[in-house]
């Protein structure tokens, strides 16, 4: 029988072996410890997200073209309410940062290329309310403003800015997500608040940034899951899923993480307490 002493091969096959959630459950002690001194430094720690970027995290929903290990959100959602469990912040920016890697794939492939072409581990944070108007010019549109609530924008290399595009051809305006690089914005310490302070939710400043033509997908496009990166993924289906089908999975998982972290720290204490109770 040939034996594989291949140490990497072997690595990987134990990696293949083992589930996501097996793998995020040596990080909960480390995140535990933490969560305390993430809520006060207002953002998830750079070690978190490089500890979960080792175990896959950020590989799960992502094309194996560019470096993923496709799984499904069944999976994702499954180690998130551990993560979130352990430290509710890190649990929520790292669901929404897997799962971007998910909605990146949804657009062309030249904004693919942009972002992983570049940086294989590049991370995404997203702004979702479409308030500003973006300006049509040469090649793209225009975006200035700010857009709030862009959690874990300190640990991400682009961001999705939601932008109105303007109306064309007796068209009416429709509502999109623009690729933007973080060199392009700064960041607006706006995120001063009681709980989840950790997820570090801040705005994003633009002033006359040219986004690409190829680095926007419309709303419409993201929720029927009718894309141009589902044509590029057509035998996939992991990248043919309607927006609303994966993102809400990651959040709502937080939440369920988060109780169920409270729920054995309480359960806990009341155990101890009835051992030393008279």
């Amino acid at each position: 029988m040939m034996i594989d002493t291949n140490v990497e091969a072997l690595e990987r096959k134990s990696d293949e072996q083992t589930t996501l959630k097996q793998r995020v459950a040596g990080l909960a002690v480390q995140f535990r410890n933490n969560a305390l001194s993430t809520e006060r430094a207002r953002r998830v720690p750079a070690a978190h997200i490089q500890a979960l970027r080792e175990v896959g995290y950020f590989d799960i929903v992502k094309p194996a073209r560019f470096g993923g290990k496709p799984g499904n959100f069944v999976d994702l959602v499954d180690a998130n309410i551990d993560v979130a469990a352990a430290c509710a912040a890190t649990g929520w920016v790292a669901g929404l940062l897997s799962a971007h890697q998910w909605l990146l794939a949804m657009f062309p492939e030249q904004a693919q290329m942009d972002v992983w072409g570049e940086n294989p581990d590049a991370l995404l944070c997203g702004s979702y309310a479409p308030v500003n108007m973006a300006t049509r010019v040469d090649g793209g549109y225009a975006l200035s403003g700010s857009w709030s609530f862009a959690s874990g924008c300190e640990n991400a290399d682009w961001s999705l800015c939601a932008a109105v595009l303007p109306g064309s051809d007796g068209q009416k305006p429709v509502p999109a997500f623009l690729l933007v690089p973080a060199t392009q914005y700064t960041i607006e310490d706006t995120w001063d608040v009681v709980g989840l302070a950790g997820t570090g939710s801040k705005t994003l400043i633009l002033d006359n940034v040219v986004v690409p033509a190829h680095r926007v997908l419309t709303f419409p496009q993201a929720v029927t899951g009718k894309t141009p990166g589902a044509q590029l993924y057509k035998d996939q289906a992991l990248f043919n899923m309607p927006l609303l089908t994966g993102i809400p999975s990651c959040l709502a998982g937080a939440g369920v993480g988060a109780a169920k972290g409270r729920w054995k720290v309480t359960s806990s204490r009341s155990a101890i307490g009835s051992l030393v109770a008279p």
